[in-house]
């Protein structure tokens, strides 16, 4: 029989697996279970929908940026390298073909199932502006940072930073941009948010 635990990894491995070439269609679950090597049967009792699949992917995705803010920090000079970092792996997740696709999808879709815009919109950009903005209240309190209006600057950060390259990537516009001119991008738009360590 197989452990739960192990079969969601499966699937959003297998998931992604599918994403990184194309969006996921009407015959996607079909597809992933053949890819997880399981039955569709199996899928279903692990992820009983689309939207709930899309949004493990989502928060999958996201971990491996979001866990930077949840250790400690020692001072002004760590949560700006922090806050960076935090930066550059989400901008990097945010764009890439996986992401992407997902936007793609809940784009093509927001008529059929505007459950996936939804998801797509509070797991991922909303989640991304709450967390920051959440952080930076905590950093500015133990007088790490000096920022000014976390939440707005969350979300300008967010439409800096992602939102409007996720736009055009999305539409086939542009690429997205390369993990140097991103490394470029957040060392503009900190100070253009006056996010700034205390004197």
């Amino acid at each position: 029989m197989l452990n739960p635990e192990e079969g969601l990894k499966r699937v959003i491995q297998a998931t992604e697996a599918i994403l990184v070439k194309q969006e996921l269609d009407t015959h996607s679950m079909a597809a992933i279970a053949r890819e997880a090597s399981m039955s569709k049967r199996t899928l279903y009792s692990l992820v009983k929908s689309k939207e709930a699949l899309i949004e493990l992917v989502i928060k999958h995705i996201r971990t491996y940026a979001t866990d930077l803010l949840d250790g400690p920090v020692e001072g002004p000079e760590q949560a700006v390298a922090i806050l960076e970092e935090f930066l550059y792996r989400w901008a990097n997740a945010a764009l890439s073909p996986i992401a992407i696709n997902i936007v793609r999808m809940a784009m093509d879709e927001r008529r059929t199932l505007p459950s996936i815009a939804k998801t797509h919109f509070e797991s991922g950009s909303e989640f991304f502006v709450r967390r920051l903005s959440a952080w930076l209240t905590q950093q500015a309190e133990q007088g790490y940072l000096m920022v000014q209006a976390p939440l707005f600057v969350s979300e300008l950060i967010w439409a800096g930073l992602i939102g409007r390259h996720m736009f055009f990537v999305a539409l086939g516009y542009k690429k997205a941009p390369s993990r140097g001119k991103l490394k470029h991008n957040i060392q503009v738009i900190l100070p253009m948010c006056n996010i700034k360590m205390p004197l």
